[in-house]
């Protein structure tokens, strides 16, 4: 058994990224710094089954998780693990661009002051053939 985040988890919050980092930094390309790894359910199950594994069970499951601490919340997610993105950057900068993320998120991800993480949860059982 086991969950993970599923193709297009915390999808708004990668689009931000992606999003200031083609209009705040030149010269590079903004997808390759991404890092999260995040399949989807027949891409899963299809390299499981290439492992010699059964999957009885494989589902997909939109989540919300609120953040606590309101936009420091936000800002704490990203710095926690978007950091791949901004790698190479002076704090100045990288402390602004991270600013702006949180700021494009807002009308997304912010309802009364209350930031929520998108995220969307595969759950998959597998069974190793014998």
């Amino acid at each position: 058994m086991a969950e993970f985040g599923g193709k297009r988890n915390v999808g708004a919050i990668v689009g931000a990224h992606l999003s200031v980092a083609l209009s705040e930094i030149s010269g590079q390309e903004p997808e390759a710094h991404n890092p999260w790894y995040c399949p989807s359910i027949d891409e899963y199950a299809g390299l499981l089954k290439q492992h010699g594994f059964d999957v009885p069970e494989a589902v997909v499951e939109p989540r919300t998780r609120p953040l606590e601490g309101g936009r420091r919340g936000m800002v704490g997610l990203i710095e926690r693990f978007a950091g791949e993105f901004w790698s190479g950057l002076s704090d100045h900068v990288r402390s602004h661009v991270i600013n702006e993320v949180a700021e494009r998120l807002r009308p997304t991800l912010c309802r009364d002051g209350n930031w929520i993480a998108d995220y969307r949860r595969i759950r998959v059982v597998a069974v190793k053939n014998s």
